[in-house]
Formats: C-alpha cells, sequence, structure tokens
C-alpha cells in the first residue's frame, strides 16, 4: 500500500497548543462519582425518606381504617408529643453515631486490604450493589429521622413507629454490612470480583468493538493523512458510529485505521488514527471527527470495554504476593487460576469476528496480548520469591490452552514459556515444578513443537542434576 504520509501538525484534531492542558480532572471526579456510587447510595436514600413521607402524610391524614392502631401506639407507647420528641431525637443521634463510626472503620479495614492487593479493592467496593443500599439506607434514615424531630406537633405517633421500625432494622442491615464487608476483604472474593469485570468488560469490548471492526486494512488508497492527539489520557471509549458517519460523508472512498486500542495512554502528540482515502483534501472533517470520537480520560475503569484494565488488576495482585514483597503464595495462585480462566475464554471466543463488520474502520485487538504479557511477567517475577508452585501454575494454565488456541496465540504461549524457562533456574527442584514441565513436553510433543519441547526437557535435565545438591543460589529467600 501506497501512503503519502503528511506532518502530524497538519492533522492535528483541534490545532491545540503544546503548552494547553485539560483540566477535566474534576469534572471527571465527579461523573465518576455519581456512576460508581452516589446515584445508587443516593436512590436508596430517597427511597427511604420518601417511604417516611408517606408515613409522614398519614400522621397528617387519619385515616378512619387505621385509627384503633393509631390509639394503640398513642396509648402504650408514644403518648406525648414531648415523649416521642426525645426518642426521635435519641435515636437519630445514635443512627448518625453508629454510622459514622462504623463506615470510618470499614475505610481504614479497606485501606489496609488495598495495601495488600491494589488500589482496585476501593473501587469493588464502592461497585457492589450491596454497599450502596447499606450506606443509602443509613443516610436516608438518619436524614428522615432528623426531619421527623421536626414535626413533634402534633403528635406524630406513625412516624415515631416508621423511625423504630426502622431502627430494628438498622441494627440487622448493621450486622450484615460488618460481615459482607469483612467477606469482601478476602483474596479470593478481590480476586473474583476482577475476574468477572474483566469477563463482562472483554463481552463488550467483543460486541462494541471487535466484532464491528477489520483487523487488516481493506483498502488500496494512494493518500493517507495520519491523526494526532493533542489531548492526554487513557483511551476509554471509541465512537465507531460517529466515525462511520463522518466515513459515509466523504464523497471518496477512505477507510480509518487506529492506532490505539482501549485502555492505551496517549499523551500530547501521540497518533491516533491514520485515514486511507483517495483524495486528501476531502477528509479534514473526518480527521476531526476521529479525534473527537475517541474518548480520553485521566483514570481507567473497568465498567465499560477496558477489559485490558481487568488483566492488569489481576497481574498487580499476582506481582504483589509473588514478589519478595509479600511472599504470599495463596492470593497470587488466585489470580494465575483466574488469568487461567480469562485465556480458556480467549481460545473459545468466536473466531469470525471479520465475518460481517459495518464499518470501514480497522482496529488491532491487544488484549491478547496484553494477556499474554501479564502471564509472562508473573512467570519472570516467580524467581525473585521462588514460589514454585506459582511458577508450575503458569506453566499448567498456558499447557492446558495450548491446543486450543489459534495459530498465532499458540505461537505467542509457546514463546512465552521459552522466554520464562531460564527463570526456573531460580526455583528448588520441587516434585511440583517437574511434574509441571513434564506435561508441558508431553503437550508440546503431541502437538508437534518437537523444538520447544527438547527445550523444556533441557530444562527438566537442569532441574533434575539438582536434586540432593546444596547450593545457596537454589534455597529459599
Amino acid at each position: 500500500m501506497a501512503a503519502n504520509f503528511q506532518d502530524p501538525e497538519v492533522s492535528r484534531g483541534h490545532h491545540s497548543g503544546p503548552h494547553d492542558v485539560r483540566r477535566g480532572e474534576r469534572g471527571e471526579g465527579i461523573r465518576l462519582a455519581f456512576s460508581e456510587f452516589l446515584i445508587g447510595a443516593g436512590l436508596w436514600a430517597v427511597g427511604v425518606m420518601l417511604l417516611g413521607g408517606l408515613v409522614y402524610v398519614l400522621d397528617w391524614l387519619r385515616p378512619e381504617v387505621l385509627e384503633p392502631m393509631h390509639d394503640v401506639l398513642a396509648t402504650h407507647m408514644f403518648k406525648s408529643s414531648s415523649t416521642t420528641a426525645r426518642l426521635l431525637q435519641s435515636i437519630s443521634t445514635t443512627v448518625i453515631t453508629v454510622a459514622s463510626i462504623t463506615f470510618s472503620l470499614m475505610v481504614v479495614a479497606i485501606q489496609e486490604s488495598a495495601s495488600s492487593f491494589t488500589a482496585q479493592v476501593f473501587d469493588q467496593f464502592l461497585r457492589r450493589t450491596a454497599n450502596r443500599f447499606f450506606f443509602g439506607f443509613f443516610v436516608g434514615f438518619g436524614a428522615y429521622s432528623l426531619l421527623q424531630t421536626a414535626s413533634v406537633y402534633p403528635n406524630p405517633v406513625y412516624g415515631a413507629a416508621f423511625t423504630v421500625l426502622l431502627s430494628a432494622v438498622a441494627v440487622v442491615l448493621l450486622l450484615t454490612l460488618v460481615y459482607t464487608s469483612i467477606n469482601q476483604m478476602r483474596p479470593v472474593v478481590i480476586v473474583e470480583a476482577m475476574h468477572d469485570h474483566l469477563v463482562e468488560a472483554r463481552a463488550r469490548q467483543l460486541k462494541d468493538i471487535v466484532q464491528r471492526t477489520h483487523r487488516q486494512p481493506q483498502l488500496d488508497a494512494p493518500h493517507c493523512r495520519t491523526v494526532i492527539s493533542d489531548q492526554t489520557g487513557f483511551v476509554m471509549r471509541i465512537d465507531l458510529d460517529r466515525i462511520q458517519r463522518a466515513i459515509d460523508a466523504v464523497p471518496t472512498s477512505c477507510e480509518v485505521v487506529l492506532d490505539v486500542s482501549i485502555g492505551t495512554f496517549v499523551a500530547y502528540g501521540d497518533r491516533l488514527a491514520r485515514i486511507y482515502t483517495q483524495d486528501e483534501h476531502s477528509v479534514e472533517e473526518l480527521e476531526h471527527e476521529v479525534e473527537a470520537a475517541i474518548r480520553r480520560e485521566r483514570q481507567r475503569n473497568i465498567d465499560d470495554v477496558d477489559a485490558a484494565y481487568g488483566v492488569e488488576q489481576l497481574e498487580t495482585v499476582g506481582w504483589t504476593s509473588i514478589s519478595g514483597a509479600k511472599h504470599n503464595p495463596q492470593a497470587a495462585r488466585l489470580a494465575v487460576a483466574q488469568l487461567r480462566d480469562v485465556l480458556m475464554r480467549l481460545a473459545v471466543e468466536r473466531s469470525g469476528h471479520e465475518d460481517n463488520p459495518d464499518t470501514n474502520i480497522v482496529y488491532h485487538d491487544d488484549f491478547p496480548a496484553i494477556l499474554m504479557q501479564a502471564l509472562e511477567s508473573l512467570a519472570v517475577v516467580t524467581a525473585d520469591s521462588q514460589q514454585h508452585q506459582a511458577a508450575a501454575d503458569i506453566i499448567l494454565a498456558i499447557e492446558s490452552v495450548l491446543e486450543r488456541l489459534s495459530a498465532s496465540y499458540r505461537k505467542r504461549a509457546i514463546d512465552v514459556l521459552m522466554r520464562t524457562l531460564p527463570a526456573l533456574a531460580s526455583h528448588p527442584p520441587t516434585l511440583v515444578l517437574e511434574r509441571a514441565l513434564e506435561k508441558l513436553r508431553g503437550r508440546l510433543r503431541r502437538m508437534g513443537a518437537y523444538d520447544a519441547a527438547d527445550v523444556v526437557d533441557e530444562g527438566l535435565d537442569h532441574l533434575r542434576d539438582r536434586i540432593g545438591t546444596v547450593d545457596t543460589d537454589y534455597t529459599p529467600r
């Protein structure tokens, strides 16, 4: 394909200067706060207050059908407005105090867990529907009880009874909140939550981007225009429909080749895309549309289509746990197990993504490469801590899926194994590691990868030669 590349400055999206920066951190933070937590918690809080408002209306209307109940409550529990006022004030103060102390202690516990894993523990806690309900309930209950204290005349019998009922519910929910918060800090729950968000994001990524685009350029065009970024941030969304509409508006044939993927960090002046066209003078508006359609943000999140972020989260947990800083094989093996599951899902993904793409856009799906890099990094770091269990798990994770991978993915998986095999020289010659290598060697030979099998065989011989020998290089640190 012949192309005349232009100076990137000519194709800059909005022609901003090198010292013009985007001050979007505050707005993005507010938007993330609402999308991750405040909307859910706020809706529950408003729901509790609206329910309390209905009870308040009952106190004013005093329906005859409920009058017997009103008489019983007024006679045996809420005899006067002053008594009711003291009760409501006591409840409102207690609720606010207990909730404040509990939430403060929870933040400390979450922070401690985050220091052992990653800061994503905070994100997980905020995204859980149950946590939003708990916080929303206590905020709504506290606000309702405070407002109820201002309506003690006439004696709000129904309102006071409803407040007492909510107090009993609050005690049960408080115990539930404490348990669920502790349970959410367990390594298995944290790692599984990362895995689940990752898989869901990958499914959205396949549907919204990968299956709608080509992997290789389709148009043989003589001209190429380069779209350069004038904003900094992570690519969090690519509006394919907007780009395609702009392509359709161009009077000549053209194709957009994206040079960034979801999750890619874009610096000022980085290349976002290339526009291949028959007439280079007719795509100026398309350049602006492409630049605007690639949304960049200061923070990454996994709620949309950024599946690679989930892989990086699992990699961070695994790296922290495997490295000499923590020496925690449990969390490391959990992370490797979840990455193995993702690798298996990648192997069985529908291969015909390019059968019917509905856009003239080329997108390079880098998710498989990022997944392989994560396994490669974890295999390397096992050499530091000599966690032979994690090393064996990584070998078996790749071995179990080798035959199911496509040819290109299989080649990369074998390459990962060959590149990380020298790291095994730092591991003690344990039986679990020996059996993992034996299983890998057998798998490679059945597949016809004899050169790679021979390399593994050499590694096995080297491992067995160290059995019964004493060498400080191979003792655990």
